[in-house]
């Protein structure tokens, strides 16, 4: 008897982490920041802190300019706590490395080249634990656009990292509009080819807030390139 109550107790205990962990995702799919902040923080684990990160990263956006590093800076100690409970979790080292990186732009330039060296190790972190998450593979493509030849940059590995993304998520609109940046960044005779990977990716239809923000970044992208 004192068997079967303890695996019910586990049980039930086992679900209402997953529901609130699912309420978080619902929360961040409508674009809600700060409902998926406190449901995120209340978990306590590594997961919450995870999903924190994230949507501290992708928030930082919707805030005015000046208060976007303070924000880039605060996922980046979210994920670096989700770390320290779970040292070889993918999305965490993920996490780290995007919010690393769109914190970067806001440094100063050694600062910045700095920082990109512990990018790209996240970066090859996140591939090695998990080859399937296809961001990781966008955000190296695009550090190697956007990193000198001197501090490791290398335009022969763009291409075939985001191209991998494009594999594992072909109907992700923010991968055709970081190609086309990507693109852009290796040369500008490469626009032909960027305008038609836009005009691929506005034909998407957005799964969530963050998706539909995409894609009219990637529609603005297009009208301004044409």
């Amino acid at each position: 008897m004192r068997n079967w109550l303890v695996a019910l107790t586990l049980s039930l205990s086992s679900f209402a982490f997953a529901a609130s962990l699912a309420d978080a995702n619902t929360a961040f799919a409508k674009g809600d920041v700060a409902n998926t902040l406190s449901i995120s923080l209340s978990l306590n684990n590594a997961a919450g802190l995870i999903m924190a990160a994230k949507v501290t990263t992708y928030g930082a956006v919707l805030l005015p300019e000046n208060q976007r590093e303070a924000a880039y800076d605060k996922a980046t100690d979210y994920a670096r706590k989700a770390l320290t409970l779970e040292p070889n979790n993918a999305e965490a080292h993920m996490e780290l490395a995007r919010a690393l990186g769109r914190g970067a732009q806001f440094k100063g330039i050694l600062q910045s080249l700095g920082i990109a060296g512990e990018v790209r190790s996240e970066l090859e972190t996140v591939i090695r634990l998990d080859p399937k998450i296809a961001a990781a593979y966008v955000a190296l493509g695009l550090w190697h656009a956007e990193v000198p030849l001197i501090a490791g940059g290398r335009n022969s590995e763009v291409e075939p990292n985001i191209l991998k993304a494009i594999t594992l998520e072909p109907n992700t609109v923010i991968h055709r509009m970081e190609y086309a940046n990507a693109l852009m960044k290796v040369s500008q005779r490469n626009k032909k080819r960027a305008i038609a990977q836009l005009e691929i990716g506005v034909k998407f239809t957005p799964k969530d807030f963050w998706e539909k923000l995409d894609l009219e970044n990637a529609k603005k992208l297009l009208a301004s390139m044409r």
